[in-house]
């Protein structure tokens, strides 16, 4: 059992007295700067008079000595009995109690000649041994090992022997020393170049270390009052050897409508139908959604079933299928279609297993156990549109994150909590996993077979996936990571999963410095081959992301946009843009965009990224991503902000935000960083030609409604159709206007239609509406109702605006309407059976300060 090393036992010490703590300047920026600081603000180590801490320079075994026992709760500095005297130790020495109580403790035994040697440097395997006595780590002797490599081992296991110590008798200097006694005091674990790929462990004692590990820095960085385990990743990141396969990307194509928008099928009737496709970032990389189409049937998630419609030709409509996944209880979330295949996701339905304390157990005595954190993916056989056929259901012990297709192979990420709580780790406690291709092989997961990310600030487990679709003899390949991800970016070879961290950081603004807590994006990256998935690299950006829209890449670089502070708050918000390499490492960065501002959306277009800001006007960056030296080439500012930005083509971009009046109700400003509420009004449509880089114009502007008026394609980019091709732009809205009194007060504000809007759009006449539709009629009295916040029947709620052939169709949970293409007529209609009215509101108010 190892000690537990209470803080507020640390005392000052070093040999010359200083008046004050202070920074120390020649530290900071150093890879023990973390450490450093650590032990210095617990009161164990200050500094010479000089304000330096010198963490290369070298240390005496006295003064090592020193540090090491007065970090620890044990120690105590009345020594009457020495165990061993040392010819070259005397009770008038400043370092005799610590001699003397470490010789008593077997902490020390001294040279074989029978002398201690205070003066002399002290090298690695002498302070491996010191150390490892002192915390009682693990010692496994090897009679034919040399004298030292139980102890170099020993820290070894606890990952904190420094990347700079190269030969076992080098000298150790003080900055190392710093980062030995960090890494134990606090569970973080030291960066280590040496180490290689992301660690495995090998057992499940190894697993309950590593958690045991956790939960100690995690009351280290609570006791100094840190977020989000304190500090971690800027000097304690693992630099992973480069490995000679490394797969190297082609430069993504710039993402247009008609590549990511639009395909054709042969469909019954004979003829080619063209049809849109979902809305997704790159080109080859499809994304789940609650809508899919294939030119001649519509495939909608409604409640916990799939519905299929036959679609094309609208005279035919009719409700083709209803799918009950997997009962009452299952509800699925987004689907695939790959020609025959339909891939079902979603949450919940009957678990096989039933938590019973720390374990669970697969036992017919629970039977039926419904269990709404339980992930599940479903394959079914489409070929028969009226009676589709489950070829194979894949389960896991985990909740859904996000998912991406490639070609044959669905990846799915997720997460799932752990709760430990001390005891140690069975491998019945890890997440579970079943496959019905497989279902006569019982499916453990390994302790042996979990990764981690080093110095983790989230104990969760995070779970990466790949299904093959078409082959169930393929078993499903998964990788499991202690620590988990919130956003992913995917090309077609590398998956990008990425969370946010908290890291105390070093700054200097005038005459004010000091350290503060810093926001980054730590970015884990995962090559991608069939259902092989390969941990490749990590690297971090400052800063957070706003989404998957944040991230980009282009051959064999990595682009982010990042903000760190808040336009509210009182440190100084700013935008920036930092492009790494392939194993992460940056190589170029441009920041201070838009001090005082906050982001709103970014795209990444070839070797340009767009950036929209927004404080009191909406200003858009065009930024240039020259690897080594990123700029800003230019900016625009007009009135209101973009929340989504889409490609029109190379030198056009569309807008889709709100509008801003800030002169209304400007003098109800209590912040130079917010505007008042009331100044934001409909939504915005824009397009934006940027092929002056250095001068960004808007060129066309189309506003809907008053405030209070939305549309999901704000904040899901899925919910949009463009097609450049066929110059048609639809998505659903829910539209406001001011009923305000003679005396201008907007106090009456009311919902006038809810449904979605198709415009045509070009470049010379900009947005003009083609018509609307809706499943409400025009003196629905549920608008009456509802005022600014539209509650309405969730079944007529539209969702989803696609096109196949000649006719639109509007998608909603209950109706499917076939539109006449040029007016927006309602050809046909068929009514989904179960769709009686429930009411359910459609969106949740917004803020904006």
């Amino acid at each position: 059992m190892k000690k537990i090393i209470s803080l507020s036992f640390l005392v000052a010490i070093l040999l010359l007295p200083m008046a004050a703590k202070m920074d120390f300047d020649d530290a900071h920026g150093t890879r023990s700067s973390r450490a450093v600081q650590y032990l210095e603000e617990k009161g164990v180590i200050e500094g010479y008079q000089d304000g330096t801490f010198r963490p290369d320079q070298d240390i005496s075994r006295a003064e090592f000595l020193k540090i090491v026992l007065e970090a620890s709760e044990d120690y105590e500095d009345a020594c009457t009995d020495p165990k061993i005297a040392y010819p070259d130790v005397s009770e008038d020495d400043w370092f005799y109690s610590y001699v003397c109580y470490a010789t008593n403790n077997d902490i020390v035994a001294g040279y074989p000649d029978g002398t201690f040697k205070p003066d002399n440097k002290i090298n690695f395997v002498e302070a491996a041994k010191i150390v490892a006595n002192l915390y009682d780590l693990e010692i496994t002797e090897d009679e034919n090992g040399e004298w030292y490599q139980a102890f170099v081992d020993a820290l070894g296991q606890e990952r904190v022997i420094p990347g700079t110590i190269a030969k076992m008798n080098k000298d150790i200097s003080r900055g190392e020393m710093s980062e030995i006694i960090w890494g134990i005091q606090t569970g973080n674990e030291v960066e280590n170049e040496q180490l290689g790929d992301l660690p495995q462990v090998n057992s499940c004692a190894e697993l309950s270390t590593q958690m045991a590990k956790y939960q100690k820095r995690n009351s280290v960085s609570y006791y100094n009052g840190y977020r989000d385990g304190g500090f971690l990743e800027d000097d304690v990141d693992m630099v992973f050897a480069e490995e000679a396969d490394d797969a190297v990307g082609a430069a993504a194509p710039t993402p247009t409508a008609e590549q990511s928008m639009a395909k054709s099928q042969e469909t019954d009737t004979g003829a080619s139908a063209e049809y849109s496709t979902t809305n997704v970032q790159e080109f080859g990389v499809d994304e789940a959604d609650i809508v899919k189409n294939d030119g001649s049937h519509i495939f909608l998630i409604k409640g916990n079933t799939v519905r299929i419609v036959k679609a094309y030709p609208p005279e035919n409509m009719m409700e083709s299928a209803i799918l009950e996944v997997d009962g009452d209880s299952f509800y699925p979330r987004e689907m695939y279609l790959d020609e025959d295949k339909l891939v079902i996701i979603g949450n919940g339905g009957y678990s096989p297993w039933v938590s019973q304390g720390s374990a669970r157990l697969a036992s017919k005595e629970y039977y039926p156990y419904y269990d709404y954190n339980t992930l599940k993916v479903f394959v079914y056989d489409v070929s028969d549109r009226t009676s589709p056929s489950k070829v194979r259901s894949v389960t896991f012990d985990a909740n859904y994150v996000s998912s991406r297709k490639i070609e044959d192979v669905v990846y799915v990420v997720a997460n799932k909590a752990n709760y430990y709580r001390g005891e140690p780790i069975l491998e019945d406690d890890l997440p579970k996993f079943d496959d019905s291709a497989f279902e006569d092989e019982e499916i453990v997961s390994a302790c042996g077979g979990v990764h981690y990310f080093p110095n983790f600030s989230d104990p969760n487990y995070l779970i990466i996936s790949a299904i093959d679709i078409n082959d169930t003899s393929k078993k499903v390949e998964r990788e499991m990571f202690l620590g988990s991800g919130s956003e992913i970016y995917a090309s077609t070879d590398n998956l990008y999963v990425t969370r946010p961290v908290w890291e105390e950081v070093y700054y200097k603004d005038g005459t004010d410095e000091g350290w503060t807590n810093g926001e980054f994006t730590q970015i884990f990256k995962f090559n991608l081959d069939g259902t092989n998935i390969k941990y490749k690299a990590k690297g971090k950006a400052e800063g957070r992301i706003l989404n998957q829209f944040s991230m980009s890449e282009s051959g064999d670089y990595f682009r982010i946009a990042t903000q760190k502070g808040q336009a509210w708050g009182n440190s100084l918000s700013e935008t920036m843009v930092t492009i790494l390499d392939k194993d992460l490492e940056e190589t170029g960065k441009v920041d201070e965009i838009a001090p005082g501002e906050n982001m709103k959306s970014a795209r990444f277009m070839g070797n340009r990224a767009y950036l929209v800001t927004f404080k009191t006007v909406d200003p858009l960056f065009v930024v240039d991503l020259d690897p080594e030296n990123p700029r800003v080439l230019g900016k625009l500012k007009i009135p209101g902000w973009s929340d989504y930005l889409h490609p029109y083509d190379e030198n056009h971009l569309i807008g889709f935000g709100k509008e801003v009046d800030e002169s209304i109700d400007a003098d109800k400003i209590h912040s130079d960083h917010a505007i008042y509420y009331t100044a934001v009004l409909g939504m915005k449509l824009a397009i934006f030609d940027v092929s002056d880089v250095e001068n960004p114009k808007e060129i066309h502007k189309e506003v809907i409604g008053y405030r209070g008026t939305t549309s999901e394609v704000l904040n899901n980019h899925k919910a949009l159709l463009f097609d450049k091709n066929k110059g048609i732009l639809a998505f659903p809205i829910t539209v406001t206007e001011n009923k305000s009194d003679e005396h201008g007060y907007d106090a009456d504000i009311q919902t006038v239609f809810a449904g979605a809007y198709v415009y045509d759009i070009d470049l010379e006449n900009g947005f003009s509406l083609k018509g609307k539709v809706s499943n409400y009629d025009d003196d629905d009295d549920v608008y009456l109702k509802s005022g600014e916040y539209f509650y309405g029947d969730y079944n007529k709620n539209i969702q989803r605006m696609i096109y196949i052939g000649d006719y639109f169709y509007s998608v909603a949970p209950g109706f499917v309407k076939a539109l006449n293409w040029d007016d927006i007529s309602v050809a046909n209609t068929v009514e989904l059976e179960g769709s009686e009215v429930q009411d359910s509101p459609s969106r949740d108010p917004y803020w904006f300060f």
